[in-house]
């Protein structure tokens, strides 16, 4: 092995790659914790409408923390989150428009 390799620790590298890789790590467990409540609130047995609106918060959560942290969307400005917004938008819009098909509405 290269001696340059092996001097290359997570605490030796520019520009605070150590943060970041520690950032990950905490979205990681954060997404595995809201995981495994996803999967407790599905053991509660709750009505079926309030089952389905937890999952959904649930899944935005984790959306949010995906696109932030692992799509670098958390620093941005500007169009980009112009865009996200407007894509979340519909998407909200069309949970919305599909809830009496459900039953959930009306």
């Amino acid at each position: 092995m290269d001696a340059r390799m092996s001097a290359h620790s997570h605490e030796a590298l520019p520009g605070g790659h150590a943060a970041q890789i520690r950032t990950y790590w905490i979205i990681f467990g954060c997404l595995a914790a809201l995981t495994l409540l996803t999967v407790g609130v599905a053991y509660l047995h709750l009505p079926h409408e309030a089952a389905v609106v937890v999952a959904i918060a649930i899944a935005i959560t984790k959306v949010a923390l995906i696109a932030a942290f692992f799509m670098h969307l958390k620093g941005e400005a500007g169009l980009i989150l112009a865009t996200m917004a407007t894509a979340v938008g519909l998407i909200v819009w069309l949970l919305i428009a599909v809830l009496p098909d459900l039953g959930l509405l009306g």
